[in-house]
């Protein structure tokens, strides 16, 4: 928070960064949330490599957290549901 406070964004959104990646290591859902939260408030000012490492590391945790629902199948970018949809 003090580097958002003094405008360093590149820095305080690499500090955001490896917060969320112990968040997701040590399973603590409350500093996974505001690291989701502070990171995409301040997308704006994150550098190409940032964003990258943010996509690469949210694209993980969503193949964690699907791999084991039935009918669902994530793709890289988006979601795909393998359910048949009929018509009542």
């Amino acid at each position: 928070m003090y580097q958002l406070r003094k405008d360093k964004f590149v820095d305080a959104l690499n500090c955001v960064l490896q917060a969320l990646e112990s968040s997701v290591i040590i399973e603590e859902g409350k500093y996974f949330k505001r690291c989701i939260a502070l990171f995409e408030s301040f997308r704006g000012f994150a550098t190409p490599d940032q964003i990258k490492q943010f996509e690469e590391m949210f694209k993980i945790i969503l193949e964690g957290e699907l791999k084991n629902e039935k009918g669902i199948c994530y793709l890289g970018n988006r979601i795909r549901s393998d359910h048949q949809h009929t018509a009542h």
